[in-house]
């Protein structure tokens, strides 16, 4: 990084050795000798109580990642994924998902995977986690009501499947900074 300039937040420091930016990033480390020398009117310290917020917009970020899925382009794939988002809550096989699409199972998994980038199972999946952790944050529904909603009659098995794909209990994640709930 020798040489480099970086800015944050209106401040345009030479790094020399990363330790800067390693602090912006860690307020509670010990500030380098470079922004130490800075005075207070500069704004240093409202870029310190910026990156304090660092490690909670990082955790949001990865929430964020963890649901990436996009919707596809092929009409057929398109129709499939549309349905399956009318029908959440309904239980849902690759049997009755080609039956219902007039396609053999072998077909309907191959042109959906390359057609989407993931299995239609874990689109499946995406699509549920994805509704059930906007519900967590938006909606004081109970998780029972939350986790029926989204295609899991069993509360304690969505819990497992919620923990699995988030990394924490649908409970934690209400609690978390990002939550918008009106009530729990």
């Amino acid at each position: 990084m020798q040489g480099q300039q970086h800015c944050a937040v209106g401040l345009d420091p030479v790094m020399e050795d990363g330790m800067t930016l390693a602090y912006l990033s860690n307020p509670a480390s010990k500030p380098p000798e470079l922004l130490r020398a800075l005075p207070e009117g500069i704004g240093i310290s409202q870029a310190q109580k910026s990156f304090a917020k660092l490690p909670d917009m990082i955790a949001e970020a990865k929430q964020s990642m963890q649901l990436h899925f996009h919707f596809s382009l092929n009409g057929e794939t398109a129709q499939i994924q549309a349905y399956m988002l009318e029908h959440l809550a309904s239980p849902m096989t690759l049997n009755e998902l080609a039956e219902r699409f007039y396609v053999n199972k072998a077909y309907l998994c191959s042109s959906f995977r390359e057609s989407s980038g993931m299995t239609i199972m874990n689109f499946l999946k995406h699509i549920r986690m994805h509704q059930a952790a906007g519900a967590l944050l938006n909606s004081g529904e109970s998780i029972q009501e939350i986790s029926e909603r989204v295609g899991y009659p069993d509360s304690a098995y969505f819990s497992r499947v919620f923990k699995k794909t988030f990394v924490v209990s649908p409970e934690s994640y209400r609690k978390g900074p990002f939550s918008r709930s009106t009530g729990s």
